[in-house]
């Protein structure tokens, strides 16, 4: 396709604005229009500043037109970010809640804007322009020689590479740049930094055994105010000033409150919004509203694929309203007490995904590939596979843009899956264009290996049987048992971490210490699997049949093998 043609097609969607979507209602404009964000104060050294997009106007301001591959960035009073990279190409915008957009210049730098605010940080090299997208004016500008991780208000939360110290850079009234070194943070790697709210920052610890915890900052002081475990965080907190929460990887949020630790797990995607007394939660694919007090739900979208806080724990949600208008669409509290959304830029390019076909087998004894054919080759795929007869579960995803993954056949890393039945749900979610629902299907397939020699747990890998001092029989994967040595090979910096603590199979829940001997010769009952010996103090040798994930009572031999 010629740049002409794409310009062009451009140029009509942009042209294509509904009727119904050409002006803002007159109280979100009164509620916008009193509201004022905090000016980035001090002198600075002149930089580009943005420059205005002129809009269509009929009867009235026209609502801006994004696309449906614009991204949220940040929110503030008075607009938000947006990323975009339809046409023109990686254009960064600011859209005002006037009706207005802000094109950021397009000189080669990166930008990032403040959670909750209005100032948005361009970056190209060592210099940092730091923009006041309500009050306007020259941007300040900071030379400093750490990467940039998040902006939080006017503050930039910045790296040293050489030494991995966290710093709090700002710029003062006066001219003088401020460098805060952050300290007294837990023992770990910084691996990322997240700002969710104005003063509060989130910053990512990795120990050496792959552990990770949040640890929540004051920013103006530079100190800790809280830790948490959330090794199994999906993406970077939500801090708000009384709780935190973040998305766990078995399709939940865990909320805790920061005052007294009270926590909780709701099921979906959720985001605290008015105040924490409502949830925005994608759940299986239904958006909804939730209330915390009494649980009741409003449901204004037909889907919804970003969710981003603004203040005053307003939302900006990117999706596909239950008329059917795709957009973005600014939900706050009405004098009722209930969300009132309000539409604030036109998504015209919207086109929902379709599944064409989906390749599932119905048996596998080992390495499988799910593969399918979608409308959308940037989509993301997610499967859930759930072992029936234990509840126990995996999930892989798709990272790379080929039309399937693969399952290695593993319930943990060094883990096989047991034989049996599984259920399967798929879950397909728009990347490109993050407004449309996902997709979701559902089945069964059954995992069938053969039986292996000392498998006492039917997930096709040998065990080692220990009794521990309370007389109970165990069974260790012995995958598991090798990958506790420590002596993987580094490359660089990269290297296998060991595991630490191996899961055994309970197959006998006391008793055992009875025997003065254990083994286990092999099939001998022709049952599922090998079978388990035990001789006693009397010289009784007593046989247990093994039944793939279980041992069946326990039947007499005979007597006398005391002489062995």
């Amino acid at each position: 396709m010629s740049r002409a043609h794409v310009h062009a097609r451009a140029h009509a969607r942009a042209r294509r604005i509904h009727p119904s979507r050409l002006r803002l209602t007159a109280a979100l404009a009164v509620t916008l229009a009193a509201t004022t964000a905090a000016t980035v104060a001090g002198p600075g050294t002149a930089a580009a500043a943005p420059t205005a997009v002129a809009q269509e106007t009929a009867a009235g301001a026209t609502l801006p037109v994004l696309t449906a591959q614009s991204f949220t960035d940040s929110v503030g009073a008075t607009g938000f970010l947006t990323e975009h990279s339809y046409y023109p190409a990686y254009a960064v915008t600011w859209t005002r809640y006037d009706g207005t957009s802000v094109r950021l210049p397009a000189d080669g730098s990166h930008y990032s804007g403040a959670a909750e605010s209005d100032v948005v940080v361009g970056y190209k090299d060592s210099r940092y322009t730091v923009h006041d997208m309500a009050g306007g004016g020259d941007p300040v500008v900071i030379d400093s020689p750490y990467g940039l991780y998040q902006v939080n208000g006017s503050t930039l939360v910045m790296v040293d590479k050489a030494t991995k110290t966290l710093h709090l850079v700002s710029r003062e009234p006066g001219g003088q740049i401020v460098d805060r070194k952050v300290t007294g943070l837990p023992s770990g790697t910084v691996n990322a930094a997240y700002s969710s709210a104005p003063g509060t920052i989130a910053v990512r610890l990795v120990t050496g055994d792959a552990t990770t915890r949040d640890a929540v900052i004051d920013v103006p002081t530079g100190t800790v105010t809280g830790l948490y475990d959330t090794s199994h965080e999906l993406d970077g907190p939500q801090v708000t000033p009384d709780h935190i929460a973040w998305q766990t990887y078995d399709s939940g949020t865990r909320i805790v409150d920061r005052h007294t630790g009270v926590s909780e797990t709701v099921p979906g995607q959720a985001t605290l919004a008015f105040g924490d007394e409502w949830l925005a939660v994608n759940d299986a694919g239904r958006f909804t509203l939730r209330s915390r007090k009494d649980g009741h739900t409003v449901a204004p979208f037909h889907s919804a694929g970003q969710v981003t806080p603004g203040p005053d724990g307003t939302l900006l949600v990117g999706g596909i309203s239950t008329a059917g208008d795709w957009g973005f669409f600014h939900v706050a509290l009405g004098p009722d007490g209930e969300p009132k959304v309000t539409m604030v830029a036109d998504v015209p390019d919207g086109q929902e995904l379709t599944l064409r076909s989906l390749s599932v087998p119905s048996r596998t004894s080992g390495y499988t590939n799910f593969s399918w054919d979608i409308g959308d080759g940037s989509a993301s795929f997610g499967f859930k596979l759930t072992h029936t007869a234990t509840g126990l579960t995996k999930t892989i995803y798709n990272n790379h843009p080929d039309p399937f993954v693969t399952w290695d056949g593993r319930l943990r890393e060094d883990f096989g899956a047991y034989n049996g039945t599984y259920t399967w749900k798929m879950r397909a979610t728009p990347v490109r264009e993050p407004f449309g629902p996902s997709i979701e299907r559902t089945g069964t397939f059954t995992m069938a290996r053969p039986t292996q020699r000392r498998d006492f747990n039917d997930n096709g890998g040998a065990d080692a049987l220990v009794r521990d001092g309370a007389g109970r029989l165990l069974a260790y994967e012995m995958s598991e048992l090798t990958a506790m040595r420590t002596d993987e090979e580094c490359y660089e910096t990269v290297c296998q971490a060991p595991l630490t603590k191996p899961t055994p199979e309970l197959l006998g829940t006391g008793g055992w210490n009875t025997y003065t001997l254990l083994a286990s010769p092999g099939n001998l009952a022709g049952g599922g699997a090998d079978d388990v010996i035990g001789r006693d103090r009397d010289g009784v040798l007593w046989l247990y049949q093994s039944e793939k994930q279980k041992l069946l009572p326990r039947t007499k031999v005979g007597g006398g093998w005391q002489i062995y």
